[in-house]
């Protein structure tokens, strides 16, 4: 699950993706000015891969904490998201 938040998160960390309705960081305000929408992707990208190392460091040295908390992680990485998105 790690690697896929890794993979999926590159392009935005980079700046890749275009404004759109299917990929990326789409709240109201991105979704109406493209810099904002930039910025944003960038910003949450980053986050998303900062999340994926946490979360693979967590899997791989604690697997025993991975076990027991993986959904409250899945819960984790959400409330990280939309707490970001106050950030903007």
């Amino acid at each position: 699950m790690w690697v896929i938040l890794f993979i999926v998160s590159v392009p935005l960390a980079l700046g890749l993706v275009p404004p759109n309705r299917l990929y990326g960081f789409r709240i109201p305000s991105t979704l109406a000015n493209a810099e904002t929408w930039r910025r944003g992707n960038i910003f949450a990208g980053w986050v998303f891969i900062a999340g994926a190392f946490i979360g693979g460091g967590i899997t791989h040295y604690f697997p025993q904490v991975a076990e027991t908390w993986g959904s409250y992680c899945s819960w984790a990485s959400y409330f990280c998201v939309q707490v970001s998105r106050f950030c903007m």
